[in-house]
């Protein structure tokens, strides 16, 4: 339109020359020369105009058309320019940039066609293999199930937004799991899966279900991108997993598991303990039992050790059955148990619980042909009251066992009143000793070879000594044999009274000496070491494990798992110890035994002291 409008005003002009010169004819010669050249000027200046229309204008607005179509989509548009001038080359540079514009679109759309029927294809795939298939538009947050299958999962109405769908999963989501789905299906989370080029997103959760259990399912999701590349769709699934879940935990508890009994193995039962203390059982009431056999030691040594595993797979079946499916049971020794009661009271505990139990060893030990009697002692520690750890737990139902085997055996005691009001010491050795035999007291202890009056013999030998460190050994041979312990040994205090050297020491057969690697005890490692000792000088513990850890580790370095040590005092202060070491495992000496202990060391102190002076 603008070339025709140039054109006619061309047209014009020039129409109006032929009168001008016609008009010139009456001017004078001069006047009619200036005429003419100014005439022919503005023709030139015309003739310029027209030429420079073709070359420049025509392109310049040929080009703007292209773009014009271009806009829309109609990749048709093309410019034509012929000729090699440089204009030619913008030409064909710019049909070029064109076609390849025409390709990409024709690629995208077959792209977006592709993930249509991709679109379709999921949709129809988990609609058949999920329990509940749902869809969201992501940008007015539409949310669409079906009302009936929601509603038949669920005990409530099925969301109308995908925001709302998050917030039932407040209410519905396992706790130990919320954080975890809100994060992984948040919006702008499923914006940067997106980003990543992640379109399936699958997690695995408990949910609550209309019966009130929590259930294990999966929640898949796929997210569905616009043209550019934004989220436009999410498409989703939920499938109940929990069959699969646990025919899976079965399979990793057949390996968690004691062979013999059937039973967890110690490590994975204070796992699973601790853990539902930590977790679901954290704000509910539980007892932790502790249970060893009585004489079992006696009947491996009597009967076989195929006898006693017989006998441990009864007792192991017996529990099992006594107790519920969600209860953890343990075998965390050769005889001895664990075993957590979840979520009960005292009232609904005692006595029938714990005497039914008692009851489980009385019937195996009836129907085994066997001259020695097997029974159950139990040590009972109650959450929270006792501790809120395992090992607080183990601990005071360690001590509760103790108290109920120095009651007769066969019996169950709590941790309670009785032991909780005994001093910190009394906690670590176990037990509350009578006072101390006097020197010169007959004790025997039996023998194969029949009963000697241990006193007696150590006094004969000091009596007879000529070599003062020699006879000293030979005593505590005597005393390591007599009471048939791993190792006995003597600390005595170096002049500072902040260390010790490890000055004499037997080992029965196979256990290996310590006296050329400890040399010198430091105290301070321990803290203060004599708090340890009780009133009569004693600190007794028949299991390693419960000491405080600086010293549970340096007895476990040495492989002592029970020990008893006696202090020795001159003049009232305390110059070093003998002590008496269990390496075979941990050990509940008797209560003559332990006298004996006391005894024997009271008179080694003696001549100990005395050849120090």
């Amino acid at each position: 339109m603008k070339i025709q409008n140039a054109l006619t005003i061309w047209l014009f002009v020039f129409s109006l020359l032929p009168v001008s010169i016609v008009g010139c004819v009456a001017l004078h010669g001069g006047e009619r020369l200036v005429v003419y050249a100014v005439a022919a000027c503005v023709a030139l200046v015309l003739f310029a105009c027209v030429v420079a229309t073709k070359c420049f204008f025509d392109p310049i607005f040929a080009f703007l058309n292209t773009i014009k179509r271009l806009t829309p989509g109609d990749f048709d548009a093309r410019l034509c320019y012929p000729g090699k001038s440089e204009l030619a080359d913008v030409t064909r540079s710019l049909n070029g940039i064109i076609d390849s514009l025409h390709m990409k679109n024709l690629q995208l759309q077959k792209r977006i066609e592709q993930l249509a029927d991709r679109e379709q294809q999921y949709r129809f795939a988990l609609e058949l293999q999920s329990d509940l298939f749902f869809e969201a538009d992501a940008a007015t947050g539409e949310f669409s199930t079906d009302e009936a299958k929601w509603h038949s999962y669920f005990d409530s109405h099925a969301p109308k937004t995908y925001g709302d769908l998050l917030k039932i999963a407040g209410r519905l989501v396992h706790p130990e799991e919320y954080d975890s789905y809100i994060d992984t299906f948040s919006r702008n989370n499923l914006q940067k899966h997106l980003d990543k080029g992640n379109l399936n997103i699958s997690i695995e959760a408990r949910i609550l279900d209309r019966s009130g259990e929590f259930q294990w399912s999966r929640h898949s999701i796929c997210l569905i991108p616009d043209k550019r590349s934004q989220l436009a769709k999410i498409i989703g699934h939920i499938k109940n997993i929990q069959e699969q879940r646990k025919k899976e935990d079965e399979k990793t508890v057949r390996y968690q598991k004691d062979g013999l009994t059937g039973l967890y193995t110690k490590t994975v039962a204070e796992k699973l303990i601790q853990d539902y203390l930590d977790g679901d059982g954290r704000n509910m009431k539980h007892a932790l039992l502790v249970i060893d056999i009585d004489n079992f030691k006696t009947i491996n040594d009597t009967c076989g050790h195929p006898f006693g595993d017989a006998v441990l797979k009864e007792l192991s079946a017996g529990m099992t059955n006594l107790f519920r499916y969600s209860d953890i049971i343990g075998r965390i020794g050769g005889d001895e148990f664990v075993i957590l009661l979840k979520h009960i009271t005292l009232a609904n505990l005692m006595p029938e619980k714990l005497e039914a139990l008692l009851e489980v060893f009385n019937s195996v030990a009836s129907s085994i042909d066997t001259e020695v009697r097997i029974s159950g002692s139990i040590g009972v520690s109650t959450y929270p009251q006792d501790g809120s750890t395992y090992q607080e737990l183990f601990k005071k139902a360690d001590h509760a066992l103790y108290v109920a085997k120095k009651n007769g055996k066969n019996t169950y005691c709590f941790y309670g009143d009785e032991v909780e009001s005994q001093k910190n010491r009394d906690l670590v050795h176990g037990m509350s000793l009578k006072p101390m035999a006097q020197a010169g007291d007959s004790l025997a202890i039996e023998r194969r070879d029949g009963k000697y009056h241990i006193a007696e013999r150590i006094f004969q030998i000091l009596y007879e000594s000529r070599d003062f460190d020699r006879s000293i050994n030979l005593i505590m041979e005597t005393i390591g044999l007599y009471c048939n312990v791993s190792r006995v040994y003597v600390f005595q205090n170096l002049p500072d009274g902040k260390t010790a050297k490890y000055t004499h020491e037997w080992c029965r057969e196979g256990v290996r000496p310590d006296i050329d690697t400890l040399g010198v005890l430091d105290y301070s490692l321990w803290g203060d070491y004599r708090q340890y000792f009780n009133s009569d000088g004693v600190f007794y513990c028949p299991d390693t494990s419960t000491l405080p850890k600086e010293i549970y580790e340096g007895m476990n370095n040495e492989g002592v798992y029970a020990f008893l040590e006696c202090a020795i005092y001159k003049n009232g202060a305390f110059i070093g110890f003998v002590g008496f070491d269990e390496c075979t495992g941990k050990r509940l000496w008797k209560k003559d035994e332990i006298d004996t202990l006391i005894l024997v060391s009271r008179i080694l102190g003696i001549a100990l002291r005395n050849a120090v002076s």
